[in-house]
């Protein structure tokens, strides 16, 4: 399992450097869809397929992903044995909005691209505090239903507040520091 993990973070470090790089992608797909995180397979799976038609064996992977894929947004959220990030456009994607967003402090960071939807995918480089590409990044840096925004802008993970989170901070997708969230929120209960 462990081996997935670092092949997923190694093709994303990779797609943080090049974007196009569609090889990456694809071994991030595999990695994700061998970790079961079958919205992110499908995403990565979808993109390559769109930006090239002639990927056969990324269209035969998509084919098999899709159906589970969608299948997942049918199961419990709180099923520990699947660690799912919702992307953007399904029907189970949130209705964004501050009155829909409990979670979300009242003001945001002092950043520009704070609100930066990008494909749907939490930037990690972001919730690190090193994203450098700002509006250019083809990653999010907005909160997601995965996340809480802490007064340094940065998505805290919510499966990290809780104490069940699956990967370590090198490796999560989301912030691991609860030093700088709001003092008063569900978290502090």
């Amino acid at each position: 399992m462990n081996r997935w993990k670092d092949a997923d973070w190694a093709a994303t470090l990779a797609l943080k450097a090049n974007p196009k790089m569609t090889k990456a992608r694809f071994r991030r797909a595999m990695a994700r869809k061998a970790s079961r995180r079958w919205e992110a397979a499908n995403a990565d799976l979808q993109t390559i397929v769109r930006n090239d038609p002639t990927f056969k064996e990324a269209a035969t992977e998509l084919a098999i992903v899709l159906p589970i894929a969608d299948r997942a947004f049918e199961q419990d959220e709180d099923d520990d044995d699947d660690y799912n990030y919702i992307v953007p456009g399904h029907p189970g994607w949130p209705t964004p909005g501050p009155q829909n967003d409990p979670t979300e402090p009242d003001s945001d960071s002092d950043t520009e691209d704070c609100r930066h939807k990008g494909n749907g995918i939490a930037c990690y480089f972001y919730n690190h505090s090193k994203c450098t590409r700002g509006q250019d990044c083809t990653f999010s840096h907005a909160p997601d239903d995965k996340s809480v925004r802490d007064e340094l802008g940065r998505n805290v993970c919510i499966h990290h507040i809780l104490g069940n989170c699956k990967f370590s901070d090198a490796v999560c997708i989301y912030c691991h520091d609860k030093t700088y969230l709001s003092a008063s929120g569900w978290w502090t209960e």
